[in-house]
């Protein structure tokens, strides 16, 4: 690997080009490409990482703070301009976090709690971004990385309430499942949100073909 290929994401991340960065996601997904994020990532620098994820993290609150998400602020395009910036850093972000022993900076984790953050306000039609930031979140559980614990209360909401939805898929309860030592924790602690939606969860029929270690055990 060549350090040209390693600039090639610094270089879409400094000039926020974000075609570059979906082309490089995209061949990174293709066994004919020799596109290699993880690679790359565990060839940098922790400098050099820490910079990426303070330019990145910036770059999320820029697209947050202009409102174009919101249904009446920005235009169609804008819309899906930016929910495809937000979901190629989210990629990049899980990309991060898988990486066998991986570096997570601090400016990696503040973007994480961002994206947690804004979970809920997030409007409908992006679904496909909210169910980015929970895989990220879930990731993140799933490697035990610092404050992983902060990232679950919105997570949980939002894959309790996907599996709640009228054409549910079986992975939606298995990601509840998959989460559900951090939902006993919510649950023990109080939260009526989470409990009130468990109850509704033990009436479905989805749930009565559960897997094992289901939280509505």
């Amino acid at each position: 690997m060549s350090v040209a290929s390693r600039e090639r994401l610094i270089e879409s991340v400094n000039s926020k080009n974000d075609a570059e960065l979906f082309t490089l996601l995209r061949e990174n997904k293709s066994k004919e490409s020799s596109v290699d994020l993880e690679d790359w990532l565990q060839a940098l620098q922790h400098s050099q990482v820490r910079e990426l994820w303070r330019k990145l993290c910036d770059w999320i609150s820029e697209i947050l703070l202009s409102n174009v998400l919101e249904g009446d602020e920005g235009t169609p395009e804008d819309q899906k301009k930016a929910s495809g910036i937000l979901g190629s850093i989210i990629s990049l972000a899980i990309i991060t976090v898988c990486i066998e022993d991986p570096f997570v900076p601090e400016e990696l984790l503040e973007a994480a709690v961002i994206l947690h953050g804004v979970l809920p306000s997030l409007p409908d039609f992006l679904d496909e971004v909210k169910n980015g930031i929970a895989r990220l979140c879930e990731a993140w559980q799933v490697a035990e990385l610092e404050e992983s614990d902060s990232l679950t209360s919105n997570t949980i909401v939002y894959l309790l309430a996907r599996s709640l939805r009228p054409k549910a898929a079986f992975v939606d309860i298995v990601r509840v499942v998959s989460m559900s030592g951090a939902i006993q924790q919510h649950v023990q602690a109080g939260n009526e949100t989470v409990t009130n939606m468990l109850l509704h969860c033990m009436i479905r029929r989805e749930y009565l073909l559960k897997p094992k270690a289901s939280p509505i055990n």
